[in-house]
């Protein structure tokens, strides 16, 4: 006859851990961009290949597999799992906590962590009170028996991470003895092949729509001849049952390999359930396998019972606690006879994956890096995602357009779009700081080599080279060239319309007319940048066919905010057509000559007033702040500022002004006259207006306008004069 001490006893073997390079890329992306300062008991999943068939997975059956969808809610709706599938992705629920330091991980109470993700996601659902049957299975079904528990402190400049795993474990004093073991055989399984068929039949279509729910335990009623019956698993069914007599046999799936050697989630499975019938000295399990019943083993166990004053005080102190105060429990001394383990390794592991990490990747993610810091303390509130987005058209690729492109470069802009007809000269190369002296050695194309230079920088960047002219007013075009000249406009307006923000940063004033003009028909915002020889110029247009109903002026308490219907264009203050002002230039007008940072402070400001634009509710149809004597108000502002419609600034006196011209009715580039001469006339019209600049002042006005004032002008003097001879 087997004494007692000399069964076997039960033991149990550890999960592998599989962890991909996405995981800790996303990891690094939830601290920068959601968590920052915080330290938050994050919620992941691993998961857990298992193979339903009768076919053995050629895998090991214990790793648990964390990727990059680790922190995405894990499927939870009934039959969310294809039912005809031969292998389950097994959800193994779990926390993460990331420091911000690395002392705090360096200073974890290991032994108190366990048990207090065991007390707050195993024990106290285990071992609640005052439930009905139906909140009972409820609640037993939630409860996690697969965990696994992540610490971690993370390096996010060298893309170090620095962290500890663990899977908790819990189990009591005293050893868990193997009464019998037996696997599919008609002579030693205490139930039918069929039976055991039955049993694996039904643990697997719980595993399939719940596999979130990790080893599924349920309870087997076998009383042969007939087939088993099924239940849910609760102490109150489990109790009930005994009381039958009947044959219960604890369900689950286990993921172990080993002959007799069960999976963690067994272990805790099996404590919850001895303190949650303290009585219990015996239990049949049958634990599913990989493989169908061939592979399953049934066990009968045999262990001491629970000591009732023990699951008395143990209530009591998780009755209505909070996970931070179960936290602050001393385990060890208050309850002794809890044993938890689960820890993978005793000491804090270091990851160097910088090496690894593709680098056109890493460029793109570190370059915003600054970006999301902005947003844990100073700014936390700044929206990133839309400036990001934008696709930007810069008209110009000289001193201008190279400071432009390489300012919102830094502030997460990757969408551009170079227009330019011009090369590379040696007489660029200070100046313009995106060519290099290999640019202008070989006379490279402006747009070509800017593009190249931004590559090289964000090697993701989406750049798009167009050499193209920008015809003028007063710059007659041959018919010869008409064709050509007209798919140049085409071209022009087909860049503009497909662009969310043009800016304008040509070398003369009449190239900027023709994009103001189709910006204007099509709705694109624009942004003027223009220099003189100490001062400069940064101005947003208004946007008319964006904002027709809003009215012409908003005033709130003496500080007046324009409508962006009513914002005028750089031409709005104009009585003249723009003509040819290039012709007839000693070499000191030909050049840009202005003093050397001038460019970089209107570039630097043209593409914050962007920014800004971008983190207001109304984008570019927002209003524009103007200054009052009565003082600021909240109108034409955003959180990083407000938002005017014009800067004018000069490093003379180094001076900045904020202004806002409304729109001119008769403007020779934003009119409605003309706009709907345009509309109505296509590129022909645009290039009527190239070639004879007189006809823009008629169409929208200004030369009728000008007609009228002469007229004036001449009366008045007539009246002065007859008023003298009276005299």
């Amino acid at each position: 006859m087997t004494t007692t001490a000399e069964l076997p006893r039960l033991t149990f073997s550890d999960y592998q851990l599989s962890v991909d390079v996405g995981f800790w890329e996303e990891l690094r992306r939830l601290k920068l961009m959601m968590w920052k300062l915080e330290e938050p008991f994050a919620s992941l999943h691993g998961s857990i290949r298992t193979n339903v068939s009768n076919r053995a997975l050629l895998t090991p059956a214990n790793v648990v597999h964390l990727s990059s969808a680790a922190f995405e809610v894990a499927p939870s709706e009934h039959g969310a799992v294809n039912t005809f599938t031969e292998v389950v992705d097994v959800q193994m629920r779990g926390k993460v906590k990331n420091y911000n330091f690395p002392e705090g991980l360096k200073s974890l109470d290991s032994r108190n962590a366990l048990l207090s993700l065991v007390a707050e996601y195993m024990l106290k659902p285990a071992l609640a009170d005052n439930l009905t049957a139906e909140e009972e299975e409820e609640s037993w079904s939630q409860i996690p028996f697969c965990m696994v528990s992540m610490y971690t402190y993370i390096d996010a400049k060298s893309y170090r991470f620095f962290h500890k795993e663990a899977f908790p474990s819990i189990a009591l004093d005293g050893s868990i003895l193997i009464k019998a073991a037996a696997r599919e055989s008609a002579d030693s399984l205490p139930f039918s092949l069929s039976a055991a068929q039955a049993i694996y039949d039904h643990g697997v279509a719980r595993l399939r729509s719940y596999p979130e729910r990790g080893c599924n335990p349920f309870l087997s009623m076998c009383s042969p001849p007939a087939l088993p019956v099924f239940k849910a698993l609760s102490p109150r069914a489990l109790s009930v049952a005994e009381d039958d007599a009947a044959h219960v046999i604890l369900c689950f799936f286990d993921f172990s390999d080993a002959a007799e050697t069960l999976c963690l989630s067994a272990r805790n499975l099996i404590t919850c359930v001895r303190l949650a019938v303290p009585s219990l000295t015996s239990l049949s399990v049958y634990a599913l396998r990989s493989g169908g019943p061939a592979k399953s083993l049934f066990l009968q166990l045999a262990f001491d019972a629970v000591d009732q004053a023990t699951v008395t005080a143990l209530k009591l102190r998780l009755t209505g606690a909070a996970f931070d105060k179960v936290q602050g429990v001393n385990w060890k001394e208050e309850f002794p006879s809890l044993k938890v383990s689960g820890w993978r390794k005793k000491k804090v592991e270091g990851l160097d994956l910088g090496a690894f990490i593709d680098p056109v990747r890493r460029a793109d993610s570190d370059s915003r890096f600054n970006l999301e810091l902005m947003k844990w303390r100073v700014l936390p509130s700044l929206e990133l995602s839309r400036l990001a987005d934008c696709k930007v058209l810069l008209l110009g690729t000289g001193t201008l357009g190279c400071n432009v492109a390489r300012n919102l470069l830094m502030w997460g802009v990757r969408h551009f779009t170079l227009v330019d007809r011009g090369n590379v000269s040696f007489s660029n190369l200070a100046r313009q700081s995106l060519f290099t002296f290999e640019d202008a050695k070989q006379n490279k194309s402006k747009v070509d080599a800017a593009a190249e230079a931004l590559r090289s920088i964000i090697p993701s960047v989406v750049v798009r080279p167009v050499p193209l002219t920008i015809h003028m007013p007063g710059h007659r075009v041959d018919e010869g060239k008409l064709d050509e000249v007209l798919g140049e406009v085409h071209l022009l307006e087909e860049l503009i319309g497909n662009s969310d923000v043009v800016f304008l940063l040509t070398d003369s004033r009449e190239a900027r007319w023709m994009p103001t003009l189709i910006s204007a028909a099509c709705g694109t915002p624009v942004v003027n940048v223009a220099l003189g020889f100490d001062t400069y110029v940064v101005m947003r247009h208004g946007v008319p066919s964006a904002a027709n109903s809003r009215s012409n002026a908003v005033r709130n308490g003496g500080a007046a905010a324009t409508a962006p219907a009513a914002l005028g264009c750089y031409f709005c203050s104009d009585v003249v057509a723009p003509t040819d002002s290039l012709s007839f230039r000693a070499l000191d007008e030909q050049c840009t000559v202005t003093r050397p940072a001038v460019s970089s402070i209107a570039s630097a400001i043209a593409v914050e007033l962007v920014a800004e634009v971008y983190q207001h509710p109304d984008g570019f149809c927002c209003p524009a702040y103007r200054e009052s004597a009565s003082g600021d108000t909240d109108t034409g502002k955003c959180r990083l500022g407000v938002i005017p419609q014009q800067i004018r600034g000069s490093v003379f006196s180094h001076s900045m002004h904020h202004l806002c011209g409304e729109r001119n009715p008769f403007c020779t580039a934003c009119s409605d006259k003309l706009l709907d001469a345009y509309r109505a006339g296509g590129a022909a019209f645009l290039l009527r207006c190239v070639n004879t600049p007189m006809d823009i002042e008629e169409v929208c006005g200004v030369k009728e306008l000008k007609e009228s004032w002469e007229t004036d002008v001449k009366e008045m003097c007539w009246s002065s004069d007859e008023e003298w001879v009276d005299s």
